[in-house]
């Protein structure tokens, strides 16, 4: 393996966020409360992730950034553009991303355990051994000489001649 792309991390982690609140949305279409979120008889038979719900329900006061009681579409498209930006801390990532098969077991293993050593200033978000590359998406590298730590500069380089 060349590189590792941790994007797809980052992509299932929004998607799954998204796919549950446009699916509460359409029962609560002038917004979700955290009455709404908690009240799982309202839609216990839409087979919703309970772990984009928890994160729903305990990030609430962060995500209605206008205070409004509701998160709408507009504070939702703001968490989710927060996330592409910023990244996942090592908490989200054990929150949005070891359930139900999401992403790669294998690769969130591997971003986890090296998560440490990619948050040099301690902040809770990767900092180094990520590439923006312009398209200001998160890129997670891997260990490839053996030295237990994930290499730097390896993202979007060709390692492998192809």
């Amino acid at each position: 393996m060349a590189k590792l792309n941790g994007q797809s991390l980052l992509v299932s982690a929004v998607s799954g966020l998204t796919n549950t609140y446009s699916i509460l949305a359409q029962s609560y279409p002038n917004g979700v409360t955290l009455e709404d979120i908690n009240n799982t008889d309202n839609y216990k038979n839409l087979n919703l992730n309970k772990s984009f719900l928890s994160y729903l329900s305990s990030n609430f006061q962060n995500i209605d950034k206008d205070n409004d009681g509701v998160i709408n579409a507009n504070d939702l498209t703001t968490l989710t553009n927060n996330l592409y930006s910023q990244g996942l801390s090592y908490n989200e990532l054990v929150q949005l991303c070891s359930q139900n098969g999401l992403s790669s077991r294998s690769l969130l293993s591997t971003v986890l355990t090296y998560f440490n050593e990619i948050d040099t200033n301690g902040d809770g978000k990767p900092d180094i051994n990520i590439d923006y590359g312009g398209d200001r998406k998160p890129h997670f590298n891997i260990d490839t000489n053996g030295d237990g730590k994930p290499d730097e500069n390896l993202t979007n380089q060709d390692t492998n001649g192809d």
